[in-house]
């Protein structure tokens, strides 16, 4: 009887060694310089479990960190567009009908291309009517003859400054230069060529003029915009929500993760017959690579509710098999993997939705553990 007694018992004891595929501590006391020792199945980026002795926690500055949440701010995501700002932004149009020319002292920018201020971006001849060209002949011809003589006048009380009152000369030279100005305006807007002259620094978003073109008055020729700072117009029909906006964030539409933060400048207070969504207007001075104007974005707004969460530092974090695991401690040396669902990261900072509870103790740094892995 005490022979089967102790071959059960052996069985037993060889059964739980096979079950358990790490070695287990007993207790917190020190163990000497024991080696991190990894489970048998652990995954291709990081084990599921580890035994590290105390001993080699305190070495390698091991912190851990009790679960607990936390009042947060209720977010949510509003869909939205990138839009110009108004100081950043300008359209050229011209005011006669007019055909596009080249000129290759000013070579036409094309879409994407940065121009300066005052940049001459388009050369037009404006088309006038038989009548219309008519009339203008008749002035330039008249304010010719009278910059002529004007000119004669002023050249002749120069030489005779000595007998000339000073005044007399001064007057003649007014009535010269305005003359002047009267017959450039008249050659650069009705029968010379006509320089359409960028208003501000900044890229053309589009154009489509091609040489010969006849441009209409009213018509948008150019588009200028200084993409330095944009704004953003988000969207929602949640009329009380607009009015709880604290903070928001722009979702980068081309690197995952990363959020820039927007400044609130105002809300709607009037709603539109086919439009009945709230507009919020925000700034964006950190613009997203790639970014294009009226290109759909996502819009994460922090409201003034708030609700309890469990908030994580990226760092607390690891991926593995494309999920996310934190490495929580069962009890004083053992860590084990534990898979997590996230929710929304912003500035460094993650919300956990599930896989952890108030109470359970984490490591609160990984790069840590993957050290001390890397010297074992």
């Amino acid at each position: 009887m005490l022979k089967s007694s102790f071959l059960v018992s052996a069985l037993t004891l060889k059964l739980f060694l096979s079950v358990v595929p790490y070695v287990w501590s007993h207790g917190d006391e020190p163990h000497g310089e024991v080696k991190p020792v990894v489970s048998s199945g652990k995954s291709d980026e990081f084990p599921k479990r580890i035994l590290i002795s105390k001993p080699n926690q305190f070495k390698h500055q091991f912190r851990s960190l009790i679960i607990s949440a936390e009042e947060s701010p209720i977010l949510h995501i509003l869909p939205g567009k990138l839009i110009p700002s108004a100081k950043n932004y300008a359209k050229i149009q011209i005011g006669q009908p007019s055909r596009v020319v080249i000129d290759p002292n000013f070579p036409m920018p094309n879409p994407g291309d940065t121009v300066e201020m005052n940049q001459v971006v388009a050369v037009l001849e404006p088309l006038l009517s038989t009548g219309g060209l008519t009339t203008r002949k008749s002035e330039l011809y008249k304010i010719e003859s009278e910059v002529e003589t004007l000119k004669k006048q002023v050249d002749r009380f120069s030489r005779l400054k000595a007998s000339v009152p000073k005044k007399d000369l001064e007057n003649a030279q007014i009535e010269y230069n305005r003359a002047v100005k009267q017959r450039d305006q008249l050659l650069g807007t009705g029968l010379g060529r006509e320089f359409l002259r960028a208003p501000l620094k900044g890229k053309v978003s589009d154009h489509h003029l091609l040489p010969g073109q006849v441009v209409q008055p009213g018509q948008t020729v150019f588009e200028i915009i200084n993409t330095q700072e944009l704004q953003v117009e988000a969207y929602t029909f949640d009329y009380a929500l607009a009015e709880k906006v604290k903070k928001a964030y722009l979702k980068d539409p081309f690197k995952e993760g990363h959020f820039s933060e927007l400044k609130p400048l105002g809300v709607s207070f009037m709603l539109g017959e086919k439009d009945q969504t709230r507009h919020i207007l925000f700034s964006l001075a950190d613009v997203p690579a790639n970014a294009m104007i009226g290109m759909p974005v996502d819009v994460l707004v922090e409201t003034t509710d708030k609700v309890k969460k469990i908030i994580l530092s990226q760092e607390s974090l690891i991926k593995v098999d494309n999920r996310f695991a934190v490495v929580v401690f069962t009890s004083p040396e053992v860590l084990v993997q534990k898979v997590v669902q996230t929710g929304k990261t912003i500035d460094g900072k993650v919300e956990i939705i599930s896989g952890l509870k108030e109470g359970e103790k984490i490591l609160k740094d990984i790069s840590v553990l993957k050290n001390t892995m890397k010297k074992a």
